[in-house]
């Protein structure tokens, strides 16, 4: 029973990532998920050329921590600058943390969809990949 209780929550942390748009760490069987910390961001964003919008990041660590949190956006076509501050930062158990992603589209910038890469290590807690879609009308 412990065994399926196990693969169920795996399952469910699976799932939940990709309807939120955070990346899920690889699941430990036998152990419970469900206080590590997570990314939450959306996953997409519309925006016109000449445009500059941003994006929340939030972290919430949880139980996790301390560790050094490194976020790296990247595949940015020419004509699309992306940054996120703070991109580096010490983080610590039970606390919450927000970055913003700035996505600024250059006036020649053709229309179309472009996705990036979002990069997340909390040292000592979890490595993955987020994408995020920017939509460029």
């Amino acid at each position: 029973m412990k065994g399926l209780v196990t693969i169920y929550a795996a399952i469910v942390m699976i799932i939940l990532s990709a309807i939120i748009g955070c990346s899920a760490p690889t699941p430990t069987p036998g152990k419970s998920h469900l206080l590590m910390a997570r990314v939450l961001h959306d996953d997409s964003i519309s925006i016109k050329a000449g445009e500059t919008k941003s994006l929340d990041v939030t972290l919430e660590t949880r139980k996790s921590g301390p560790g050094r949190v490194i976020y790296e956006i990247s595949g940015a076509p020419e004509g699309l600058e992306v940054t996120i501050e703070p991109s580096q930062f010490m983080a610590q158990p039970e606390t919450v943390y927000h970055s913003t992603i700035t996505i600024k589209a250059s006036p020649e910038l053709a229309p179309g969809e472009y996705r990036l890469s979002f990069g997340q290590n909390f040292e000592k807690v979890f490595s993955g990949v987020g994408y995020i879609t920017v939509n460029v009308e």
